[in-house]
């Protein structure tokens, strides 16, 4: 049996045929992302992945097609400022995209207002206070979020879009196991009624960027 280590799996795996595409990233932190294009509808879903012999088993974590964040709260470094930084990403593609970042006080007066820039990123710069405001990630063809903060804290996050009109998303109790062949090639036996299928995905290479 091989044995599996996170670099072999670091990168974009595709099975594709005439009227259809699947496409597995893989990244170093153990999450991937997987996206379905079929006869013109798209399936999307992320996840963690588990190497367990010769065998990659993929759990969904994500059941709402709505935009999300995973979010990190540190102790502030002083008394005189807290900081947010943020990165904003289009879940399908993982690109970055630029979306408003707003702040409200309680009272709705909007405290701040920026955008990020072209790697999806932000980084606010607020006085420390024990006020509660909440931060919103706007931008007109996804998903609006929200979350309420504390001013005495610093903050990460990171900020997944989702398109207004996104289809069917996998859902977190859903697994699939595919079969580690090598590093350039996985297979998946795949029950979908009435009968299994086979799909080989095959190691996509990254353009290189020319000069």
């Amino acid at each position: 049996m091989p044995v599996l280590v996170r670099a072999q799996l670091n990168g974009t795996y595709c099975h594709q045929v005439t009227f259809e595409s699947i496409c597995i990233t893989f990244n170093l932190d153990r999450t991937f992302s997987f996206r379905e294009v079929n006869c013109g509808s798209s399936n999307f879903g992320l996840g963690f992945y588990e190497l367990k012999d010769n065998q990659v088993i993929l759990k969904f974590r994500t059941d709402t097609l709505n935009s999300f964040m995973e979010v990190n709260e540190y102790p502030a470094d002083n008394q005189d400022s807290i900081f947010i930084e943020i990165t904003a990403v289009e879940f399908e593609s993982n690109l970055p995209i630029p979306t408003s970042c707003l702040l409200r006080d309680k009272n709705g007066v909007r405290t701040f207002t920026g955008t990020t820039d072209s790697n999806g990123k932000i980084r606010i710069v607020r006085p420390f206070i024990s006020d509660v405001d909440t931060l919103y990630f706007i931008h007109y063809y996804y998903r609006t979020l929200s979350k309420a903060i504390s001013l005495n804290k610093n903050y990460r996050f990171n900020v997944f879009l989702f398109k207004r009109w996104a289809s069917y998303l996998y859902n977190k109790n859903d697994t699939l196991t595919l079969n580690y062949v090598n590093k350039k090639k996985l297979v998946l036996e795949w029950l979908r009624l009435p009968e299994t299928h086979l799909y080989e995905f095959k190691k996509i290479k990254k353009r290189r960027k020319r000069n």
